[in-house]
Formats: C-alpha cells, structure tokens, sequence
C-alpha cells in the first residue's frame, strides 16, 4: 500500500512558483491519480495537511478528491494567534508526527508499502533519514526549485511535480476531468 502525506503549501506555493500564480490552482484528484494511480484500494485516504483561512470550506474539496484533510485555521487578524510562520512550523510537526506514528506502530510494512511525502522542506529530513535507514521506501514528490537536497539525498527516490504541471493544475485547461483545486 502507499501512505501518503501532503504539505498542502509546498504543493501550493511551490506550483506558483513554476507558473504564473493566477494559473495554478492544484487539483486534488489528479494529485490523488498520480500519487496513488487509478486503484484507490493500495492507497488509503491520502493525508493533506495545511493551514487555511476557512478550514470548512476546504475541507469539502479535500473530501470530495477522496482525501483526509488535517488543516489549521490561518491567523485572522487575533493578536492571540499564533502567527503564519508558527502555524506551518504546526503542520511540519504534524506531518512529521503522523508519518512516525503510522510507520513504528507497524501499520506501515517495510517490506510491502510506502511512504509518499509531497514536499520539499528540510525539516523532514531527520525522519526520512531514519525511516529510511530503518528499510522503509520513501518516495518525495516536489516541484524541482523547493526540494532541499538534503531531503532529496536522505530519500529513497525523488520525483520531481515539474513534469506533471499541467496534469495537477485545474486551470490547465486540459480536456482531463478536473476536481475542485484549491
């Protein structure tokens, strides 16, 4: 099977990056076929994990590409609130913790799945490094000018999103269907 764990903002950001951002919205379910291919069955509800500013709204985009969201809500103005750069620090922790969780409580085999990781932030590579050298697959997908090249070098194979631009993105306008991007 493939576990799959998704930094919605290295997706997001990192497309923009690649493309003028007013022609890039990520579609989800394309983002699901090329990561899970056409069986769902292998692959369980990929993991999208992010901070928004309306959690609600994009929890039925998520959900409608059949995956799970694990999302934050964006600082809003409240002085109270942790600020933008402390939410996504959150989210590395808890794509971190999640990954961790699910492949040393055995719910992840060694010898017949892996671990799919959308993203290109050094902060993995501690735990990719040691997954990795406890004989885990650890597949990264990043667009090719975000992925750190410690987390490249630590993975088992980086496959880099520049190639599959226009499959990922809902405002490509290809004759594919398209999901809901964000």
């Amino acid at each position: 099977m493939k576990f799959v764990y998704v930094d919605n903002s290295n997706l997001l950001y990192g497309g923009r990056g690649v493309v003028d951002s007013t022609e890039w919205s990520p579609d989800y379910n394309a983002l699901r076929t090329l990561l899970c291919g056409k069986d769902r069955v292998i692959c369980p509800r990929p993991k999208i994990f992010g901070s928004f500013s309306n959690v609600t709204k994009f929890k039925g985009i998520i959900e409608g590409a059949g995956c799970k969201l694990v999302g934050y809500e964006k600082n809003n103005g409240n002085a109270d609130d942790y600020s933008y750069a402390s939410k996504e620090k959150k989210v590395d922790v808890a794509i971190a913790h999640q990954i961790t969780k699910d492949a040393y409580s055995s719910k992840i085999s060694k010898e017949h799945d892996e671990i799919i990781l959308v993203s290109g932030d050094r902060d993995f590579v501690p735990v990719v490094e040691d997954l990795v050298e406890e004989c885990f697959i650890v597949r990264i997908y990043s667009w090719e000018h975000t992925i750190s090249w410690e987390l490249k070098n630590a993975c088992s194979q980086f496959i880099s999103l520049n190639a599959h631009l226009d499959f990922l993105n809902c405002k490509s306008g290809s004759d594919l269907p398209r999901g809901t991007g964000g």
